[in-house]
């Protein structure tokens, strides 16, 4: 199963909206529904709150995006240090 089918199938079966997902998961909605629509896949960071959220192990999240062909999730943005 895609990543973005899943992610709607686990979300309709706890009875979130988009909205209450993305609150209980700490992620913007439009995040949400980039990942429902197959649009964008989640970053690293936003994986473990999100299973937590879900109710699922993060490896099944991970395995429905390899498994569909979809790749790795993409990287964590790298944060630069100011300088003072």
């Amino acid at each position: 199963m895609r990543f973005a089918e899943l992610i709607q199938r686990l979300r309709e079966q706890a009875g979130f909206s988009q909205s209450e997902l993305a609150s209980k998961a700490g992620v913007p909605m439009r995040s949400i529904q980039n990942w429902e629509q197959g649009h964008r896949l989640p970053r690293p960071p936003a994986l473990l709150p999100l299973a937590a959220a879900l109710g699922v192990s993060i490896e099944k999240l991970i395995k429905s995006m390899t498994d569909a062909g979809q790749g790795e999730p993409p990287p964590a943005k790298k944060t630069r240090k100011r300088s003072k």
